[in-house]
């Protein structure tokens, strides 16, 4: 078998050389196309589709040069890589841990165990083309991009109080001279600016938009499942905690990178009053001054009661506490009501003589036709109003008592602070 030399440069054959090898494959009845398809099938030729194939790329770059061949061989290149962008995004969706998130059913402790780190190398490593792709298309000027990053190396130098050295400083000349070289280009001509040394900056993991890849792959997969929604959740709640528009969240949603403001709803669970806790970095300890920097803080809302309720509507602690199983003395004559009676407040006959079950009527009262409406309550919007922060931790039952003191009697209006016969009702409650 003949030695094939991969090395040696390919030198363009001239047409007679070209008519004889065509001559001498179609005596066998052959086409180019099969003796490249059957060489590259043959399991005995294992040299020759060696050379083959360290070749291959001068061999597809003369493809796509052809303008015979380009069409076809780009249109092969573009459907196969579509399909193994979308394999490899499937592969990371169902591989890795920690994409596929419920903010409907998550708690905090969800929250905080999502890692945006841990995320984004798991998806270098079931979606590296991907990755590379994306890394490309949010850095596509890499000359640019090069500069970009030189000047804030040199920036970042010069924030240190390091000496810049000559080596940046004849890249700051460069890039100064380049960017007003760029601006007097017009905008319907263009020019390509090469980089000092290598021409050809290389492009690197590191030299790609990290974030931007991670926020592209996060909406695609969210596109496909629902389910993977880590980022849009952490978006979706800070979105909340901004006191965003329901507009500006929707229209996030919509576009992929935040959940809707159904799901954050319920992702959030309702609070009367959350804790805040603050670091003041800036001052500074002094014997006269020794308090520490962290203080704690409380807020809080209210939720206004419609539908005409006042405030004797809701002196009912007496009687829910004397009605009550936890209090020891229940003076109450009313005994509790079980689960057997309340499936005998409407009892069937036994022997009726159609045979006719009430539960049928109930089936038909809740599957074909609404229950019938008795003293139903309308559907109001809540208003809701936030209370001035309070400098009060909310960590034990008695600042906890102070804060709802606070929040019903000096904010809310509700009773005075300094009567006590109004406060008893609150206590009990």
């Amino acid at each position: 078998m003949a030695d094939y030399d991969s090395s040696s440069e390919h030198s363009d054959l001239s047409t007679e050389q070209l008519l004889a090898l065509l001559n001498s494959i179609q005596q066998f009845a052959a086409e180019p196309a099969s003796f490249l398809i059957s060489l590259a099938r043959n399991a005995e030729l294992s040299e020759a589709k060696t050379a083959l194939g360290e070749c291959l790329k001068e061999v597809l770059n003369a493809f796509k040069a052809s303008e015979e061949l380009c069409g076809n061989t780009l249109g092969w290149a573009r459907k196969e890589m579509m399909h193994e962008y979308a394999q490899q995004l499937l592969q990371l969706m169902y591989s890795a841990s920690g994409i596929r998130f419920s903010a409907r059913n998550a708690t905090a402790e969800h929250f905080e165990s999502i890692n945006i780190d841990d995320i984004s190398t798991q998806m270098r490593e079931h979606a590296p083309d991907l990755w590379d792709l994306l890394g490309v298309l949010l850095d596509a000027n890499i000359d640019l991009s090069y500069g970009r990053r030189k000047e804030a190396e040199r920036q970042a130098k010069k924030k240190k109080g390091g000496q810049v050295d000559e080596d940046d400083k004849a890249d700051e000349d460069y890039w100064d001279n380049k960017g007003a070289a760029r601006d007097q280009v017009n905008d319907d001509e263009t020019e390509d600016f090469e980089s000092p040394e290598s021409q050809e900056p290389p492009v690197t993991a590191a030299t790609k938009s990290t974030p931007g890849c991670f926020v592209c792959m996060s909406a695609m997969m969210q596109s496909t499942n629902q389910r993977c929604n880590a980022l849009q959740s952490l978006i979706g709640l800070f979105l909340h905690a901004c006191n965003a528009p329901e507009t500006a969240v929707e229209l996030r949603a919509h576009i992929g990178v935040s959940i809707s403001t159904s799901a954050i709803r319920d992702a959030i669970s309702t609070y009367a009053f959350d804790n805040i806790d603050m670091d003041l970095k800036n001052a500074t300890l002094t014997l006269e001054n020794a308090l520490p920097t962290l203080i704690h803080l409380t807020s809080g809302t209210f939720l206004q009661l419609q539908h005409s309720v006042t405030l004797e509507d809701l002196q009912c602690a007496d009687e829910l506490w004397s009605k009550s199983k936890l209090n020891p003395d229940r003076t109450s004559t009313h005994a509790p009501v079980s689960n057997t009676q309340f499936a005998q407040i409407h009892p069937e006959t036994p022997n009726h003589p159609l045979g006719l079950l009430q539960c049928e009527r109930f089936i038909h009262n809740l599957r074909e036709a609404k229950p019938e409406v008795i003293d139903g309550i309308p559907l109001t919007k809540s208003q809701q109003k936030h209370v001035q922060m309070m400098d009060t931790p909310c960590l034990t039952a008695a600042q906890k008592a102070a804060v709802l003191e606070d929040m019903a009697s000096k904010q809310g209006g509700v009773g005075d602070p300094h009567d006590a016969g109004d406060n008893a009702e609150a206590k009990k409650l």
